[in-house]
């Protein structure tokens, strides 16, 4: 007997088939209020098999993507977005660089920020310029940005404290 996610808010119900096996799953990305599941707000798709850890599917892009095309248009007006702190939420506008970047990217961004860099000095030298220079400045990220473009209010969890966030006890019991 096979099994479907089905979205049946949606104008018309959809769904996808329920995979099978220990390495398959579904990814679903939903959003809920007082009143449940936000119509319309539904993104489910299935994990691809030969990506080594599921997670990376559910990334910034996918989450910016859909946060656009099917939270927004669809939440009243001047609406608060209650948000934990996943990586894919926490993309920064500005993300200042890291020892992954070249010495020159390192530069560039110091220069943008009116940083003056001093000839001669070492990738580490610069990253430490880096901090000295991110440590005062306010953290703006993307979702954040996007949601105050269309005249909402992004509100943050604390991190590492689940217990304040209803959709996890919801994602609880689904998941069971």
């Amino acid at each position: 007997m096979s099994k479907w996610w089905v979205d049946s808010t949606a104008e018309k119900a959809t769904g996808v088939r329920v995979p099978t096996g220990k390495s398959s799953r579904l990814i679903l990305l939903h959003a809920g209020t007082r009143d449940g599941f936000v119509p319309g707000a539904t993104l489910v798709f299935q994990a691809k098999k030969n990506v080594g850890d599921y997670h990376e599917q559910m990334n910034a892009d996918t989450f910016e993507k859909w946060f656009k095309s099917q939270l927004l248009p669809n939440i009243p007006s001047s609406s608060v977005i209650v948000m934990d702190n996943a990586s894919y939420h926490s993309r920064k506008v500005d993300k200042p660089p890291t020892t992954a970047n070249k010495k020159a990217e390192i530069q560039e961004w110091l220069e943008k920020k009116g940083v003056a860099v001093p000839d001669g000095l070492l990738k580490t030298q610069l990253l430490h310029l880096v901090t000295r220079h991110t440590a005062a400045a306010h953290t703006q990220y993307v979702i954040d940005k996007t949601a105050s473009e269309h005249g909402h209010k992004v509100v943050r969890l604390p991190p590492y404290h689940c217990n304040y966030n209803p959709i996890e006890l919801i994602w609880a019991q689904v998941k069971g």
